[in-house]
C-alpha cells in the first residue's frame, strides 16, 4: 500500500510548486479538522481549492466519500493536497496531507505511516477508499491531457 501512495507523488512531479513544510503538513492533518469543528476562518495566507470528490455506496444507505483539495499560499504556490476520507454510517472523517513531491523524506514517511496506521483496522473501508482514490487520480490525470 505504501508503494501505491508513492506512485501518486509521481503524478505531481511535472507541476511547479513549493515544498510542503512541517507546519503545513500539521495544519492539513490536524489543524484543518480543528478549524472546521470550531468554525474558525481559513489559516491566514492560505486557501484551499477544490480538486475532486468521489462517493461510493457501501452497505445499505451508507457511503464512503473522498474529497481532495489543493492547499495554496495566497500568492499562488501549491503546498500540498488535503485528503478527506468520510464514512456516512458513523459520520467520521479522517484528514491527510499529501506533501509535494519535493518535500522531505520525513513528511513522506509520516504520510505513509498515517495512512497505514489509520486504515489497517478497516479492511473493507480501505478497499473502497482505494477504489475512490484511484478514480480521483484518473480524473486528475485526464484533466491534464
Amino acid at each position: 500500500m505504501k508503494h501505491y501512495f508513492t506512485l501518486i507523488a509521481i503524478l505531481f512531479i511535472t507541476l511547479g510548486f513549493a515544498q510542503t513544510t512541517q507546519e503545513e503538513y500539521n495544519y492539513l492533518t490536524l489543524g484543518y479538522a480543528d478549524q472546521l469543528e470550531k468554525g474558525l476562518d481559513m489559516k491566514q495566507g492560505y486557501n484551499l481549492r477544490f480538486v475532486s470528490k468521489s462517493s461510493i455506496k457501501f452497505q445499505g444507505d451508507s457511503y464512503r466519500e473522498i474529497e481532495v483539495y489543493a492547499l495554496h499560499k495566497t500568492a499562488g504556490d501549491f503546498q500540498g493536497l488535503l485528503l478527506k476520507f468520510y464514512r456516512s454510517n458513523n459520520k467520521s472523517a479522517m484528514y491527510f496531507c499529501v506533501p509535494t513531491t519535493n518535500a522531505g523524506a520525513e513528511l513522506w514517511n509520516d504520510f505513509n505511516s498515517k495512512i497505514y496506521n489509520d486504515f489497517k483496522e478497516h479492511k473493507t473501508f480501505t478497499f473502497n477508499t482505494i477504489i475512490n482514490f484511484s478514480y480521483i487520480i484518473l480524473q486528475m490525470y485526464e484533466s491534464n491531457l
